[in-house]
């Protein structure tokens, strides 16, 4: 198995949320994120940003499977 180690960029969650209108950021780099039947739904992941060093600024590990 291997396992990554990702960094997530920070976006301005209260211009994201499902409430308010989206931010340009959010227009600009096609972002979303929105709750429909208690589920949250998002593209967040698009945003990861894949690194070869853990220190500090990791805030995600995760690791990759095939499935059959």
């Amino acid at each position: 198995m291997q396992k990554h180690c990702f960094k997530l960029g920070k976006i301005n969650s209260t211009a994201n949320s499902p409430s308010s209108s989206p931010s340009p950021i959010s227009h600009l780099h096609q972002y979303y994120d929105s709750e429909i039947d208690k589920r949250r739904h998002t593209n967040w992941i698009r945003f990861l940003t894949i690194t070869s060093e853990f220190d500090s600024r990791v805030n995600l590990i995760c690791s990759k499977q095939k499935v059959d």
